[in-house]
């Protein structure tokens, strides 16, 4: 079998290359191929179809040429705009761009791009904003006030401190009573220590002041997961929401006094 190589007369032109270099598009219609240019959607450039393959024809072309000829083709064509139009208002269009900047803030550019579109009213308000700003769910704030003392005890745990104490301790459990303001505070050196400390709390209570706990107010940390101990002494234990600690009812009530 014998092959020849026939050279090639004319320059060939990488669909690829072109398409990279120039940020167009090629839109082909029977025998003609419209470059159209991404920024503007302007012709830029015409291929025909000659012998088989592909030509640029090397002439000064009409920017509305594939308008022009989609008009032809189709009268009941929407007529097709020689440049991007967008639906997005311009003021819209700079407060996305400027990650939903608010208008007080957006009034301190001092560029006229910006400055200008100020003076345009806006139409609708923005639907991102307020589900992006909206960090947590409402929550109604605790508004339950002890009749007797150890009625219901907060319990909270800090740490780890940076600095140990004198026995190693790098936590500190509080337990307060809702009624009196009382605090208890024990060191820790782990938070499986919080067990411990809330079995010898109870019994201190339980002696020293013939008292009962009967509820336990905490966060969902699972060092307070004692729901044996809980069902054992009688004890409900509510929890809050995460990172919520004003349904503790201590932040309000403290500035009251």
């Amino acid at each position: 079998m014998f092959c020849a190589f026939l050279p090639f007369f004319f320059n060939l032109i990488s669909v690829k290359r072109l398409t990279e270099n120039l940020n167009c598009c090629l839109v082909f219609i029977n025998n003609t191929c419209f470059i159209q240019d991404l920024s503007t959607w302007t012709t830029i450039g015409i291929v025909e179809v000659r012998s088989g393959l592909y030509h640029l024809l090397p002439r000064v072309v009409s920017p509305s040429s594939l308008a022009d000829l989609l008009s032809c083709l189709s009268p009941n064509f929407p007529s097709v705009a020689i440049s991007v139009q967008s639906s997005i208002d311009v003021i819209d269009l700079w407060h996305y761009r400027l990650g939903h900047i608010s208008d007080s803030r957006m009034k301190l550019i001092d560029d006229p791009a910006v400055r200008n579109t100020l003076l345009i009213n806006k139409t609708s308000p923005c639907c991102i904003c307020p589900l992006a700003k909206q960090h947590r769910l409402p929550f109604p704030i605790s508004a339950h006030k002890s009749s007797t003392i150890f009625e219901l005890v907060h319990c909270d745990i800090w740490g780890p401190c940076f600095t140990n104490a004198y026995d190693g301790s790098r936590y500190f459990l509080t337990l307060i009573d809702d009624l009196s303001r009382t605090t208890w505070v024990y060191l820790l050196q782990t938070k499986s220590e919080t067990r411990k400390c809330i079995e010898s709390f109870y019994h201190l209570v339980e002696t020293q002041f013939n008292y009962k706990i009967k509820n336990i107010h905490s966060d969902n940390g699972i060092e307070f997961k004692m729901t044996d101990f809980y069902n054992e002494k009688g004890i409900i234990h509510q929890r809050t929401c995460v990172e919520t600690p004003q349904q503790n009812g201590i932040v309000e009530r403290k500035h009251q006094h």
